[in-house]
């Protein structure tokens, strides 16, 4: 039984007198954990324009984001060394200091990063997103990915 310690019993087999077990395996996932700058607001990332061959209204990303995955990109690099996990749950700890930002504020920003970044798949397939702030003596960003 030492063997199966982390096993039960489940179904005794008439037929051989065999024993079947239900065991509960844990998969060992990475857990990524990554500091980075804080992303710029959400009110920031999209810009609005007129498209001059259409004339039709477009959105697109102003250049202080673009400039932001940039060097966030660079930041994963050097961190996580290639490693890659499941992505299915997020934990984005957003540190300010002075004052106080709003709790949603970079969320899309920093999942579409991991995406990019290729350490989710894609961000919908995220199903658990916790996000907290708290005051800081700097600013900066804690995610971890599990």
């Amino acid at each position: 039984w030492s063997s199966y310690s982390n096993c039960i019993p489940y179904k005794y087999m008439a037929i051989l007198g065999t024993v079947n077990f239900v065991c509960y395996i844990s998969f060992i996932f990475f857990r990524m954990k990554i500091t980075l700058s804080l992303p710029p607001s959400i009110n920031r990332t999209y810009k609005a324009g007129v498209n001059r061959r259409t004339g039709k209204l477009i959105f697109y990303k102003d250049r202080e984001v673009k400039d932001w995955i940039e060097e966030a990109l660079w930041e994963i690099k050097k961190q996580i060394h290639g490693q890659k996990t499941k992505g299915e749950s997020v934990y984005i700890s957003w540190f300010k200091k002075g004052r106080t930002i709003d709790i949603d504020f970079g969320i899309k920003s920093v999942l579409d990063l991991l995406q990019k970044s290729r350490i989710i798949e894609n961000d919908s397939s995220v199903i658990f997103l916790q996000v907290q702030k708290q005051k800081a003596e700097k600013d900066y960003c804690l995610v971890e990915v599990i």
